[in-house]
């Protein structure tokens, strides 16, 4: 448009320029000569023009300040349908389809010449197809030649980056799809992991669990995912534990440790192996990965089971990392970036964009040297509108930074917290160039999603390959998938396995038969768990394993079989060994009593085994540590720990006795340490066993919960008392005031409410600071429990009032305490930081009576309150007779 002004009015400066200088230097003759010329170079110009814009292939015209036609292009002929001289001279009022669409041209072409900009899309029928149409209307204004104002305007058609935009949106969808059942497969494959395991996020509540978790809690799914370990199960002190070492692991601390613990529905004892890790979910949040591996056989066998201990930790350690690489896989094509604009996340789509390697624009700008002040000001400005809670979502017109390629996309970006609560920026750009980009783009996807299938299968192939025992996805009677364990055991290659036209080779006829009945149940919904006894058909060797089979769905959205089959033959031999062992059991019994004594050492708490007459036999670390004594001091020694008192050791040889009589001791224990005045306290259990020789034992365990009691003491305390003041709070003394009043009703006995405010104490906040308002709160609570008796309550009710409720006291009296309180602070002000403050109180007294409720009981005071108030504050006054029924 600036160019076309600028041709029209080229002509006009330089025929001036001519006239001035022929009117100086040249007769009349050879002026009316350089008028001629003039002439025929504005005519020039004007060709020029009128051919410059014919280049253009969008509709582009010029219209006089009547909306006349004065110049369009050839693009504007064709899309009208007619020649040019059809057009020119002509107004959009007399071309246009309908009244309607005249004059809104009309009332456009009025706004321009006023100086308006006008840049719109709209949606219209072509004159000629009448197909449906996308393009952008532009129009503004200039001089012509003449100094007239003209409308210069042009129509850019978009018709088909529009369609390639749903197409686009189209495929984003069946990629979507593709990506969901990819996550349905994920779960069913974790679901075989016969260990509970689990994904919960910042906040510890669960957001993924397997099968085995359910089971082992004994609830749905729905009732685990969206809660915490906590609210699920209170009562148990590894919910604790558990938060604690969440917040470790989110922290960046992987967690592996073996601990024994109790079965959440049971209550029997197990050990586990605990495994914790932390990675970002999908949607950028820091979440914990869980697993919980049983090992209590193992651990109960471990001399002989050492080998298979080993084998299974390194099984759920690659069971571990397979979870993790399914979470790494899923792909989102967007960006963010910290509030420095550093990116922290990039898609593949994003750094070939950028054309840089992912690694340079993780925790950079992604910005190239040749980058202008004004472009890099704009993205700041930009980004820190969109912290501010701006979200974006414009097209945008512009130069390929890198390339220099224009090209058209759409650009969105919004703000969110990460797992830290930083706020950062989330963008997306989605490139409309032209359609043969957007077909190519098209296609591209496509390929990408074939890619991705592909890559996703040879994944999950690499994942079950690193499952040390045999896994295999069976579907319409042959193999999908098998893993090299499976291979291995079936002693033939993979390629011969997974040949469709081979009808499991591998296999009997009778165990062909029984594997097609079995797996036609898992298809309609069972599930197949058996243990089996067999010998290898390749080496004779005998086998015992676990089959297990379920069913679940394929990436193609298709239902398939998965098995696995559990190698427990080393499992089986150490049973047989075990029986071997206990005809060993003398020869062993030193190293098994070395075993004991090195397992009780690892329990945190005192444990011990004594014999009749207080004999101890065997204690652990943590025991030697609590006693401050030696392992020589205690063991086998008469009289090894000293009793406080004569009364404690015969309670102690009382429950001895009956404990080696077959009873269970199990209480809690609150005591004194006499060495160091330490506040003890204690679950102690015991229980009758048989010691190694025979001999009937006392097993003790000393479960130490003091810091338990003493933090559960303490937040009794916070919920009884205000936290600045240190009186009761509004629910102490509701709980407090309604057992007084059960005692006035039971026992006809006079009960009074009091209630004070401490008068303008707003104008103390506000003049002198909130500081200075706490201390004048707390010297007014020190000076009216001065005033008051020891089984009077008193009690912050909110803000500045407060509320104190007196026993066997009448309105009468109350009204006296009331008045020789508010007398006192009147008469002396309160000492604070900023100097003396004169406080004054006002208060409404009543007294209860039978049938009346606390609300009812306060409402009267409250109302008494109010009046003293209205009535000029500094003033006590007792609740009106009308409304209680007292007798003042």
């Amino acid at each position: 448009m600036a160019m076309l002004c600028l041709f029209a009015e080229l002509p006009t400066a330089l025929a001036v320029w001519l006239t001035a200088a022929a009117g100086m230097l040249l007769p009349g003759f050879w002026l009316l000569r350089e008028r001629e010329r003039e002439q025929q170079r504005r005519e020039q110009v004007q060709n020029f023009v009128q051919r410059l814009v014919d280049v253009i292939p969008e509709p582009v015209y010029v219209k006089d300040a009547a909306g006349r036609y004065i110049m369009i292009n050839e693009a504007f002929a064709l899309q009208r349908g007619q020649p040019r001289a059809a057009i020119l001279g002509r107004s959009a009022r007399d071309l246009a389809q309908d009244s309607a669409t005249a004059a809104l041209i009309a009332a456009e072409d009025a706004e321009v010449l006023q100086g308006l900009m006008v840049y719109k899309e709209e949606e219209v029928l072509h004159p000629i197809s009448h197909e449906a149409r996308f393009r952008i209307v532009t129009k503004g204004t200039c001089l012509d030649a003449t100094g007239a104002r003209v409308i210069v305007g042009a129509n850019f058609d978009i018709t088909r980056i529009r369609h390639a935009e749903q197409r686009l949106q189209a495929a984003l969808a069946e990629q979507t799809a593709v990506a969901q059942r990819t996550r349905d497969f994920i779960q069913h494959l974790i679901d075989v992991i016969p260990y509970p395991f689990y994904i919960r996020d910042s906040q510890s509540r669960y957001r993924w669990v397997n099968d085995a978790l359910i089971e082992r809690y004994q609830l749905s799914r729905e009732q685990i995912l969206g809660h915490s370990h906590r609210e699920l199960m209170p009562d148990r002190p590894q919910s604790h534990t558990s938060l604690e070492e969440d917040s470790r692991v989110l922290a960046g601390e992987r967690i592996q440790k073996e601990e024994s613990a109790t079965r959440p529905i049971t209550g029997e004892r197990c050990h586990q192996i605990v495994i914790k890790g932390s990675c970002p979910d999908p949607e950028g949040e820091l979440a914990i990965v869980g697993i919980n591996i049983d090992v209590t056989v193992l651990r109960e066998s471990e001399a002989q089971l050492a080998t298979v201990l080993q084998r299974e930790r390194e099984h759920h350690k690659a069971t571990l990392e397979f979870v993790q690489r399914v979470l790494d896989l899923l792909p989102y094509p967007v960006y963010v970036k910290d509030a420095q604009s550093r990116y922290l996340m990039v898609n593949e789509a994003m750094a070939r964009d950028a054309f840089m390697p992912r690694e340079e624009l993780i925790e950079h700008m992604g910005l190239k040297e040749s980058t202008s002040p004004e472009r890099m000001r704009q993205l700041f400005e930009e980004d820190g509108n969109v912290l501010a809670g701006e979200r974006i979502l414009r097209e945008e017109q512009l130069p390929h930074p890198h390339t220099g390629r224009e090209v058209f996309r759409i650009l969105s970006k919004g703000t969110c917290n990460n797992a830290l609560g930083e706020p950062v920026i989330v963008g997306s750009s989605i490139d409309l160039t032209d359609l043969r980009l957007a077909e190519r783009e098209l296609k591209a996807s496509l390929l990408r999603e074939t890619a991705l299938r592909e890559r996703t299968e040879a994944f999950v192939q690499r994942l079950i390959d690193v499952i040390p025992d045999p896994v295999y996805v069976k579907k319409a009677g042959h193999y999908l998938l098998v893993n090299e364990a499976f291979a291995d055991y079936q002693a033939r290659p993979k390629a011969e396995l997974l040949d469709p036209a081979q009808p499991f080779p591998h296999l009997s006829e009778d165990s062909r038969l029984r594997s097609r009945e079995e797996d036609l149940r898992v298809l309609v919904g069972g599930e197949i768990a058996r243990e089996e006894h067999t010998w290898r058909r390749a080496t004779g060797e005998e086998v015992y394993r676990i089959v297990c089979k379920k069913q679940c769905l394929y990436i193609d959205g298709e239902a398939v079989i998965v098995g696995i089959d559990r190698n427990i033959t080393q499992w089986r031999q150490a049973e047989l060994q075990i029986k071997e062992a206990l005809e060993r059991e003398t020869e062993l019994r030193r190293n098994t009593f070395e075993f004991v004594q090195r397992l009780v050492d690892l329990i945190p708490d005192p444990v011990y085994v004594k014999k009749t007459g207080g004999l101890y036999v065997l204690v652990n670390e943590a025991f030697l540590r609590y006693h401050q004594r030696c392992r020589a001091e205690v063991v086998k020694a008469p009289n090894a720990l000293p009793y406080e008192n004569e009364e404690t050791r015969k309670l102690s040889l009382q429950e001895d006795e009956a404990v080696l009589g077959g009873a269970e001791i199990e209480k809690e224990e609150h005591t004194i340490r006499q060495a160091s005045g330490e506040e003890v306290f204690r679950i102690i259990s015991k229980r009758r066993s048989t010691y190694f020789d025979g001999d009937p034992v006392i097993v003790g365990f000393d479960n130490h919960i003091t810091r338990w009691r003493i933090a559960e003491r303490e937040l009794q305390r916070l919920a009884r008392e205000d936290a600045l003041t240190g009186l009761a709070n509004r629910r102490h003394f509701r709980d407090e005031a309604e057992r007084a009043i059960a005692r006035s009703s039971r026992y006809d006995e006079a009960l009074s409410l009091l209630m004070l405010d401490i008068d303008h104490f707003k104008h103390i906040n506000d003049s002198q600071g909130h500081n200075i308002g706490d201390e004048v709160l707390k010297q007014t609570v020190l000076r009216c429990l001065g005033g008051l008796r020891s089984t009077d309550l008193l009690a912050r009710w909110g803000g500045e009032e407060f509320i104190a409720l007196l026993p066997h006291t009448r309105l009468a009296e109350a009204c006296q305490v009331a008045e020789r309180l508010r007398e006192e602070l009147a008469l002396t002000p309160i000492a604070t930081g900023n100097g003396a403050i004169s406080v004054t109180v006002s208060g409404g007294v009543a007294q209860w009576q039978a049938g009346e409720s606390l609300d009812q009981l306060v409402s009267h005071a409250d109302a008494a309150l109010y009046l003293a108030k209205e009535g000029g504050r500094n003033r006590i006054l007792p609740a009106q007779a009308e409304n209680t029924g007292v007798r003042v």
